[in-house]
């Protein structure tokens, strides 16, 4: 049985705002590696969901178009994008950055592992320095 569902429906629960669904789509230990950040790691679903409001906090009109999911019966991945105004506060491993309300398209791809039907491992890859750039930060001068 495939697994890719699963990420249609993270995506969806994103969108919608709907964070206790988001909440429960995921293991409550998940394990939440952020690559581009330099491997940043989280764990817990309310860490997850926690990042997650950051993101739509910071950009309160995003929203997450599915591109491609695949999946087995443990994996899924996903190829996605992010569109979004920078409307709020954004926290980054850099330090915060004031809203500018500028418009951002960022593509991103997720690599999961999943378990009795919740996800378990998510590794995040996109390119903070294309967002940082589409809101007119230098990473550097963060």
């Amino acid at each position: 049985m495939s697994t890719a569902p699963v990420l249609r429906q993270l995506a969806e629960a994103f969108n919608a705002g709907d964070w206790p669904k988001l909440r429960q789509m995921v293991s409550d230990d998940v394990v939440v590696v952020d690559i581009a950040s330099g491997s940043e790691i989280s764990t817990g679903a309310d860490a997850f969901v926690r990042g997650d409001q950051n993101w739509r906090n910071a950009f309160s009109d995003f929203a997450v178009e599915i591109l491609a999911v695949v999946g087995d019966s443990t994996h899924a991945a996903g190829d996605f994008i992010l569109r979004g105004t920078h409307t709020g506060p954004m926290p980054t491993p850099w330090g915060e950055v004031a809203a500018t309300g500028r418009k951002v398209e960022l593509p991103f791809a997720m690599f999961c592992e999943v378990a009795d039907g919740k996800v378990t491992v998510i590794r995040d890859h996109y390119n903070p320095t294309l967002a940082m750039s589409q809101i007119g930060v230098e990473p550097t001068a963060i």
